[in-house]
């Protein structure tokens, strides 16, 4: 049994199971004995805001805070409960001798003005609410708050072209959902409440970025307004209870999907859905630069589709523990860089960034790994290391892993079968704060460790 060398302070459908090489940073750990629900990112016209939010799981009452966290990709930094506590969520006394929790399920940033947000207060028992549901506003970034007092709704949509537009529907607990819209930034509400339209659990409402005079809400059924919500009406019964949806930017296809039956498309406005894939999907996300490619987050990793949904590849399972995805992050122009969640942890995965390149075919006389050069560096770096023959002329299996200072897999560069021959990796740490990182080399029973510093 080889021994490796301690790190200091180291305490039609069709589903391919053939993952890629994506590789990966850990860039967030959830707190201890608290489990992470989703993330979230938000864009705006300007494309300046690059920060997303981790849904730290618990309410106000009995776990401790953070409950929300902000991540700012360009300053590499976390900030607590942001928002002046706006995502916090609060407890109110319910008028019968207890108190009920609040907590922020959903939240929403105009894309015109990030200063502008609307939340959604979830399983509060108390005033000022329909259907279990309770939303808030802010124009300020949370200093100011508004409650909105007799409006209920579980989903939102605000118009990315005119934010004074906004759809809302409610979901059936306490009382009928209603189809809700404001055209004043959420100052005043009208609803309607279609016939057949009093039981929707956990509907989903979607603005359709084509046209925005088409708003589409689906639950177990699929509704629909084409005049700008002054009506809605029932275009199908859907083949599976939704638990999200998304319209795609290009062609206006639909897509469906809960954790158990997989993910439905729709070609004809909702007509009729097909099973674009069987796969347990938990989230869905269309990529912002190619509608063609979709991501889904499973119970059993990251899965990819370059096709439009028709055949979906593995594309990362290589966590830490579990293996679950609840939130996947893609921003614009960002290559094929994706943000990540599981209950534990956020990952950020690529392909691209990490170049490797074969320096010689000559085969080396022994395993070999080099300093890292420039070091200290910011953010890359190029690190060299040589691969042997073996004996039967056998592809050797190479890792080359990244880890912090205490030890912890930060980065995973390489996890593959290599031919015997000297390499080159360019290492990008730009998403990474300062500090000492130390990369280790393994590949049979050779197992070597080295430090490097990112001065940023």
């Amino acid at each position: 049994m080889k021994s490796k060398l301690l790190l200091p302070f180291i305490s039609i459908f069709i589903i391919s199971c053939n993952s890629t090489n994506a590789q990966y940073q850990i860039i967030y750990d959830a707190p201890v004995n608290r489990q992470l629900k989703t993330i979230s990112g938000y864009d705006n016209i300007h494309n300046q805001d690059l920060a997303f939010y981790i849904d730290v799981g618990g309410n106000v009452v009995t776990s401790a805070s953070p409950y929300w966290i902000r991540w700012d990709r360009k300053s590499n930094s976390f900030i607590q409960n942001p928002h002046y506590n706006l995502l916090n969520g609060s407890t109110c006394y319910t008028g019968q001798g207890g108190f009920e929790w609040s907590k922020v399920g959903f939240f929403m940033k105009s894309f015109l003005d990030t200063n502008f947000i609307m939340a959604r207060a979830d399983w509060i028992n108390c005033q000022w609410f329909e259907g279990w549901y309770s939303n808030v506003l802010s124009y300020n970034l949370g200093i100011n708050t508004t409650i909105l007092n007799n409006v209920g709704m579980y989903d939102f949509d605000i118009d990315r072209e005119n934010d004074s537009i906004i759809y809302g529907v409610g979901s059936t607990y306490l009382s009928p959902c209603k189809f809700w819209k404001s055209t004043n930034r959420g100052v005043n509400w009208s609803a309607i409440l279609p016939a057949g339209m009093n039981f929707l659990d956990r509907p989903s409402i979607k603005i359709n970025p084509l046209n925005r005079n088409v708003i589409t809400i689906a639950s177990n059924k699929l509704w629909k307004s084409f005049d700008a919500g002054a009506t809605i009406s029932l275009i199908s019964v859907l083949p599976i209870q939704a638990s999200d949806l998304l319209i795609d930017y290009i062609d206006s296809s639909i897509y469906i999907h809960n954790g158990s039956h997989g993910i439905y498309k729709s070609t004809n406005g909702g007509l009729n859905f097909f099973q674009s894939s069987a796969i347990h999907c938990n989230v869905l996300l269309i990529n912002p630069d190619n509608h063609n490619i979709l991501y889904t987050g499973t119970d059993n990793g990251l899965f990819r589709s370059t096709d439009g949904g028709n055949i979906w590849t593995l594309y990362f399972n290589s966590f830490n523990n579990y293996n679950g995805i609840v939130g996947i992050v893609k921003y614009k122009n960002d290559g094929d860089t994706v943000f990540i969640s599981n209950l534990s942890s956020v990952y950020k995965i690529w392909e691209s960034l990490v170049n490797i390149n074969t320096m010689s075919n000559n085969a080396p006389s022994k395993f070999s790994l080099s300093q890292n050069y420039p070091n200290p560096f910011n953010p890359n770096t190029i690190i060299n290391y040589s691969i042997p023959s073996n004996v039967k002329g056998q592809t050797s299996n190479v890792k080359l892993m990244i880890y912090n200072a205490l030890g912890k897999v930060i980065a995973t560069l390489l996890n593959e079968k290599q031919n015997s021959g000297s390499y080159e990796v360019e290492f990008n740490g730009e998403d990474l704060p300062s500090g000492v990182y130390f990369y280790q080399l393994e590949a049979g029973d050779f197992v070597e460790t080295k430090r490097m510093i990112l001065l940023k």
